[in-house]
């Protein structure tokens, strides 16, 4: 799936909220602090979910190129799904997003599911996308805003 939307925001707002997003995630889930100059190709860590942690996942960054791409993927016994953002700058406040999600799954089985769930509920699962990057955009708006303020 991918996903092509103009905002009217700054490049460097929308990708500082990617880059809080990482840290954040990092943080909760290997209670250590994640400094810009760490974020590396390569950079991994396991994230525990669900309602007693029982649930893992591999997170791995692919790619890190501020503020223009972010591309990171998630391993688990079901396959790997790889997320990327690219961001182009069309003018001071305004920027391009390219959002794309890649799911490989292991086996036949979890193809098939995938598949299935995929033609099932794609029209939700588009939905839910748009309103995530809606949401990446609102957070990077509020960031500008905050950033103008401190400035003047």
């Amino acid at each position: 799936m991918e996903i092509i939307k103009t905002a009217d925001v700054s490049i460097t707002a929308l990708f500082q909220v990617v880059t809080d997003s990482l840290k954040r995630d990092y943080h909760e889930n290997t209670l250590k602090k994640l400094t810009d100059e760490a974020i590396v190709p390569g950079l991994n860590y396991i994230k525990t979910f669900g309602s007693s942690q029982q649930h893992q996942i591999k997170v791995v960054v692919e790619n890190f190129d501020a503020p223009n791409q972010y591309v990171v993927s998630f391993h688990s016994n079901r396959g790997k799904q790889t997320i990327s953002y690219h961001f182009k700058a069309l003018e001071a406040n305004k920027t391009l997003i390219a959002y794309a999600q890649d799911l490989q799954a292991s086996d036949i089985f979890q193809k098939g599911n995938r598949f299935l769930m995929n033609t099932v509920f794609k029209k939700s699962i588009e939905k839910q996308t748009q309103a995530q990057l809606d949401a990446l955009v609102m957070h990077a708006k509020d960031l500008d805003t905050s950033e103008k303020e401190r400035q003047s």
